[in-house]
């Protein structure tokens, strides 16, 4: 005899695995998209050198990580409803098909109706990954064009100052 499989505890361990990795990739977006902004609005408003002189050189690669960080974050919001609706769905359609958990194909069921479900036209579980990868990829272009910015600054060679005295002979 062989024993029932207990597919609640194996969806719930599913459904934790998965929140938990979004959840830290949606929190480094987060982070990167408010890093960001934070930089570019402190190097604009900053009066003192040298942030203001970075802002005057670079002013444009923070704007433009700025606008990279925002759309990590839209991005991750996208998912984050996505998600949500699908969970819903999810626990909707476990709902109406309990009864059939024992049926050797309510896994490929479930899987193909999880596969399947939409919202407003867009496939929901397609829509949650595709947001996730541009979140990331936009967060590591943030990221990138600040550090790109910094090491331009960092690695420059130094200025000489010029002297207003005559060479010696």
């Amino acid at each position: 005899m062989t024993e029932a499989v207990d597919w609640q505890k194996i969806l719930d361990a599913q459904f934790l695995d998965e929140r938990a990795f979004a959840g830290k990739m949606s929190d480094a977006a987060k982070f990167v998209w408010a890093g960001t902004l934070a930089l570019f609005y402190g190097a604009m408003f900053a009066d003192k050198a040298p942030l203001a002189e970075f802002f005057r050189a670079r002013g444009f690669l923070l704007l433009l990580a700025a606008e990279f960080g925002a759309a990590a974050f839209i991005f991750d919001l996208v998912k984050n409803w996505a998600g949500r609706i699908l969970a819903s769905d999810a626990q909707k359609w476990l709902v109406a098909n309990w009864s059939g958990m024992q049926d050797a194909q309510f896994p490929s069921r479930y899987n193909r109706h999880i596969k399947t479900a939409t919202c407003c036209g867009l496939r929901l579980r397609r829509l949650n990954r595709w947001m996730f990868r541009l979140s990331i990829l936009a967060s590591l272009a943030a990221a990138a064009i600040v550090s790109g910015a910094i090491a331009t600054v960092y690695f420059a060679p130094p200025t000489v100052a010029a002297t207003s005295s005559a060479p010696a002979k």
